[in-house]
Parts: structure tokens; C-alpha cells; sequence
């Protein structure tokens, strides 16, 4: 609600004769006038680059007509029509409206405020906040052992699964094994060995040989995939880790 204030100035000829008066009045009005009400609503459908928000238009005052209204969001607090933004369709009754947030990071933090615009200018509903569901790759890429283990030898066999093929066009580079004595390295970190093999036609499994390892040495192996989508933008990506020790 907004309290808003009128005055006025009233003029009146009193005769008192023979002299004329002029008195005046001062009349003062206050008027209750009732605020757009809206809210930024609740974030559903959260994927690994997108999003969906449901928010409201609760009660709107005719006499103040929305212009615009919609979403806005950022990996910064309070965002506004500076970062993105989307508009929703207009309509002339209180409402629920979806916006998709697109084109978002993984595994991201983002803020996401509702806006109205209005005559008077931009008004910004609530904050809320979510974050991004990890990379969803089209395939799956998993270790599924460490066998033959000796001292300063062992083997290791990893599998690789596309999800529906129909329409997941996956073209592996180079496949292989990274591994360390330390969790999660990368391919070509200091500290961390690996194999490295071209496939020579379709790929569902494979198995490489891990040569100069230590006696008696705990060590986390993970497989590899460098790999090409519908572009030709090559990806790496990694599948689970696990853990063995070689023998004394």
C-alpha cells in the first residue's frame, strides 16, 4: 500500500459591511492507493545449464498497470536489469508466469529476483537462490576394476555407456587412465601418470596397463574420455574414482 497526500486552497468572500473579507480554507485529502503485489516464487526443473522459475502476480491495481514483468538472475546477489533478464507474456488478471533461465554454468550458485515495471519505474520481488546440477554428459563413463595387481604393475578396466545414441553423438579422440597418489588429479598435472590410447572403432570398453608404480603404494585411478559432440569442440571428461595398493 502507499499513502499519498492531496491538498487544495478554497477561497470565500465573507461581507461584513462595508468591508469585504476574503477568507480562505485549507481542505486536505489523504488517499490509500494500493501497490502491484508480486513474488519471485520458486525455482523448479534445475538442471546442469538450466532452470525454470514460477513466480506471481498476486493482485494488480488497474490504476497502476504493469508494463512488464518478468525474471532477472546473476551469480551475484540483488540482481537487476543489468544481468539477465527475461519477460513474460502479458496478461490483465492476477497470474502465475514461468520463466526458463538458460545458457547457466554447472554446479553454479545463481540469484534470481521477479521485477515489475511500472510507470513510476522497476520494483524487485524477493531474492531467492539455487544451484546448478552437475555436467550432464551423454554418456556414462565408468572404472569398474584394478586387477593383476603386483608390485610395480597393475591393470585396470573401465566401460563406456552412450546414452540414447539416437540422438548423443559422441566421437571419441583419445581414452585412457589417469592416476596419482593423490585423489581427483587431471590428465597432464604434476604428480600424476597416465595411459593414453586411440580407439580404433567403437568404444564400450577398454583396458590399460599401468606401468612404474611403487611397492606397497596406495594409489586413485580414474578413466578418461577426450571427446567430440555435435561440434567440433573437443571435451575432457572424467568417470568415478577408485582406490587400490600395490603389494610389498
Amino acid at each position: 500500500m502507499k499513502l499519498s497526500y492531496n491538498s487544495g486552497l478554497y477561497g470565500l468572500f465573507l461581507r461584513f459591511s462595508p468591508v469585504f473579507v476574503l477568507v480562505f480554507a485549507c481542505e486536505s485529502t489523504w488517499r490509500l492507493e494500493r501497490e502491484n503485489l508480486f513474488t519471485t516464487g520458486q525455482i523448479i526443473n534445475i538442471a546442469d545449464t538450466n532452470a525454470q522459475v514460477r513466480g506471481e502476480i498476486i493482485d494488480q491495481n488497474l490504476q497502476k498497470p504493469v508494463l512488464s514483468y518478468g525474471h532477472c538472475w546473476s551469480i551475484e546477489p540483488k540482481p537487476d536489469l543489468s544481468d539477465s533478464f527475461r519477460v513474460a507474456e502479458l496478461e490483465y488478471s492476477p497470474r502465475t508466469f514461468i520463466i526458463t533461465l538458460e545458457q547457466l554454468q554447472p554446479e553454479t550458485l545463481y540469484f534470481v529476483r521477479a521485477f515489475v515495471q511500472e510507470n513510476g519505474g522497476v520494483r524487485f520481488g524477493e531474492e531467492v537462490q539455487f544451484t546448478t546440477q552437475a555436467e550432464r554428459l551423454p554418456f556414462d563413463l565408468q572404472i569398474q576394476s584394478v586387477f593383476n595387481i603386483s608390485r610395480n604393475m597393475a591393470s585396470a578396466e573401465a566401460t563406456v555407456q552412450v546414452n540414447d545414441p539416437s540422438t548423443n553423438q559422441v566421437n571419441i579422440d583419445t581414452y585412457g587412465f589417469v592416476w596419482s597418489t593423490s585423489s581427483l588429479q587431471e590428465l597432464g598435472t604434476a604428480g600424476a601418470d597416465s595411459t593414453i590410447k586411440v580407439p580404433t572403432g567403437t568404444l564400450r570398453n577398454f583396458t590399460c596397463d599401468l606401468q612404474g608404480l611403487q611397492t606397497d603404494t596406495e594409489y586413485f585411478i580414474r578413466p578418461f574420455l577426450k571427446w567430440r559432440g555435435n561440434t567440433s569442440e573437443i571435451s575432457l571428461s572424467y568417470g568415478n574414482e577408485i582406490r587400490f595398493t600395490t603389494s610389498n
